[in-house]
C-alpha cells in the first residue's frame, strides 16, 4: 500500500508543495544569526552529508557525460536559487518570496521552449498564465514596499525560479532514466567539497559564537537543510 502511495506522482507533488511552503519562513529566522553564504553553504555541504552514502557509489558508475548534467543540475537547482533566496530575504518578506516562487511553471514552459524545443499543450500554457496572473495579483496586494522589501532583491528570487525551472528540465529531458536516489544523492555529493570550503572562507567555523539566539537559529536551519533541501530533492 506505502508502495503504491509512494509512487504516485500526484500524491508526490502534493508533499513537494507543501514542503516547499515552509522554507521561506525558516530562512528568514535563519537569517537572524546566519548570512546569505552560510544558510547556502550548511544547507548544501549538511545535505551531501546525508546523501553521500548513496552519491558516492552512484558518482563511481556514471559517464562523464552524465555528470556533467548533473553537476548542471545541482548548481541550477541547488546553488544558486539558495543563495539568491538567502540573499533575496534579506530585504524581501517571506510572504512575498513564497508568491514568487510560483513563477517557476512559467519559466518551465517558455525555457523548455527556447532550450529544448518543447511545444507546451495549450492547458499546460493556459494553467501555468493563470497561475503568473494570481502571482501578480498577489504581488500588488503585498505592498512591496513593507518589511523594508525592494524590487531589485525581488527579482533575485525571480531569477531563483527561473534556476529551479533549469535545474527541473535538464532532471526531466538528460536525467530522466537516474533512479531518484541515485540522482539526489550524487547531485548533493558533487557540491559537497565546494560548500564546505565556503563556510571556511566566510570565517563560520572560527566565529560561530554558542549562544541561544545561535542555536535557535541553527535549529530552523536543520529544519529547512533536512526537510525543505534533502528530502524534497529526493521526491
Amino acid at each position: 500500500m506505502l508502495e503504491k502511495i509512494g509512487e504516485n506522482r500526484w500524491f508526490l507533488l502534493l508533499v513537494i508543495a507543501l514542503t516547499w511552503g515552509s522554507p521561506f519562513i525558516l530562512i528568514k529566522k535563519s537569517l537572524i544569526v546566519f548570512s546569505p553564504f552560510e544558510i547556502d553553504a550548511i544547507r548544501v555541504g549538511a545535505s551531501r552529508v546525508i546523501m553521500a552514502f548513496w552519491g558516492v557509489p552512484a558518482l563511481k558508475k556514471m559517464p562523464k557525460n552524465t555528470l556533467l548534467w548533473m553537476t548542471l543540475a545541482g548548481f541550477f537547482g541547488n546553488i544558486l536559487p539558495m543563495f539568491l533566496f538567502s540573499l533575496a530575504q534579506t530585504q524581501v518578506s517571506s510572504s512575498l518570496a513564497g508568491i514568487l516562487d510560483s513563477l517557476v511553471p512559467v519559466f518551465v514552459l517558455v525555457l523548455g521552449y527556447f532550450l529544448f524545443g518543447i511545444r507546451s499543450k495549450l492547458t499546460q500554457a493556459v494553467g501555468a498564465f493563470v497561475g503568473f496572473g494570481g502571482t501578480a495579483t498577489l504581488m500588488y496586494f503585498s505592498e512591496l514596499s513593507t518589511e523594508g522589501s525592494q524590487l531589485g532583491y525581488a527579482m533575485l528570487v525571480v531569477l531563483a525560479t527561473a534556476c529551479y525551472a533549469v535545474s527541473a528540465l535538464l532532471i526531466k529531458h538528460k536525467l530522466q532514466n537516474v533512479p531518484s536516489m541515485q540522482l539526489s544523492g550524487a547531485i548533493f555529493t558533487i557540491w559537497m567539497i565546494p560548500s564546505f570550503i565556503i563556510l571556511i572562507a566566510t570565517g563560520f567555523f572560527t566565529n560561530f559564537q554558542a549562544t541561544p539566539q545561535t542555536w535557535e537559529a541553527a535549529g530552523y536551519l536543520g529544519i529547512l537543510t533536512i526537510v525543505g533541501t534533502t528530502v524534497a530533492m529526493i521526491l
